[in-house]
């Protein structure tokens, strides 16, 4: 018996399953032979591949059809996103750092949950307000009275001082409206700005993600990670995400 794993982040399992259901039909494959694990509560799924030696073609085929189809998605065949991350670190020896605001330290407690994390993890801190924001990324005043803590200049401003001040290799930064209040008709809840990269290239994205605070949360840690991720190994960052069982598009 042979086994294949891809870990994937963005796409929904019913997505995923709609998506490989003809092409297994197709190859006469049965669908006990494929496992799709959505025990994550951080949104990654692990897609179980495993099938005998005799059935090598069309499992080939198959293999092949998920790495061209799914591309965008797969981040591994070994890891999860946070164990991901700190083997990407490791193998290029760089390190990062991590501001958040929405998040509330959830994206640094991800990394440092996973053993060997002091090696590529330098700082992590938690500007909630707007003072600390300034006080301790340097992001400049005026930037946040005209466009708002909530903004992509803001995010970008973030990771730039979040750089400077740590000289890691790389940065994210997250700044949202995690709700259920504090929405706005300009900025609703689900509003998150995220950056991420290097002191020569710093890049952001906006997301609107109208979950519950907690999920919304666990959405953001997953998305600045899987961008950074990207973002080392040199990847297109313009990922549609999917969310729910509904794969209902949050990207904007």
């Amino acid at each position: 018996m042979k086994k294949q794993n891809f870990y994937m982040f963005g796409i929904s399992p019913v997505a995923l399953q709609s998506r490989l259901e003809p092409f297994l039909a197709q190859l006469e494959i049965k669908t006990s032979d494929i496992t799709i694990d959505q025990s994550s509560d951080f949104g990654e799924l692990k897609l179980i591949i495993k099938y005998h030696l005799n059935q090598n073609q069309p499992f080939l085929k198959l293999l092949k059809f998920i790495n061209d189809s799914f591309r965008s998605y797969i981040y591994s065949e070994t890891f999860y996103l946070s164990e991901c991350l700190i083997d990407c670190l490791k193998n290029h020896h760089q390190t990062v750092s991590v501001a958040e605001s929405c998040t509330g330290g959830l994206i640094s407690s991800q990394i440092t949950k996973i053993s060997g994390a002091s090696s590529v993890f330098d700082t992590g801190f938690v500007t909630y307000s707007n003072r600390s924001k300034m006080k301790f990324l340097g992001v400049d005043e005026s930037i946040i009275l005209k466009n708002g803590a909530v903004s992509k200049q803001t995010a970008e401003a973030m990771v730039s001082g979040l750089l400077h001040a740590t000289q890691s290799d790389f940065g994210m930064a997250v700044t949202g409206i995690a709700g259920p209040t504090g929405g706005t008709t300009e900025k609703p809840n689900g509003t998150v700005y995220i950056g991420w990269g290097s002191q020569n290239n710093i890049q952001t994205q906006h997301f609107l993600i109208p979950l519950p605070r907690l999920e919304f949360q666990n959405k953001v840690t997953s998305i600045a990670i899987h961008q950074l991720i990207r973002f080392i190994l040199k990847e297109d960052a313009a990922v549609n995400y999917y969310f729910d069982n509904r794969s209902n598009n949050f990207s904007l």
